[in-house]
């Protein structure tokens, strides 16, 4: 390339031929880092989607939660005293419920 360039117009034709070589390699790392950065922006976007979607997901859960942790708060209160065994059952499935909140 550059042997043609020196045949065809010397010295200045060769240091134009480089010139346009580096512009060329400048250009192509420029538009190789805006395609990087255009990805990063896009996954960016993609994982705020997704993580949003989550919260939202376990929002829906905990509102659950509280709503079957308050009906058995209001079983173990219409289980008799005698039957304990019962009502160490629902208390546990209470406490777990609390544990996962």
């Amino acid at each position: 390339m550059v042997a043609d360039a020196f045949v065809r117009g010397g010295d200045e034709e060769v240091k134009r031929v480089k010139e346009e070589a580096i512009e060329k390699k400048l250009d192509e790392k420029k538009r190789m880092m805006d395609d990087h950065k255009t990805k990063m922006v896009e996954g960016r976007k993609k994982r705020k989607l997704q993580l949003k979607n989550m919260l939202e997901e376990l929002k829906d859960e905990k509102s659950e939660m509280i709503e079957k942790r308050e009906n058995l708060k209001a079983e173990m209160k219409s289980i008799p005293e005698n039957m304990a065994g019962d009502r160490n059952r629902v208390k546990a499935k209470i406490m777990k419920i609390d544990a996962d909140l």
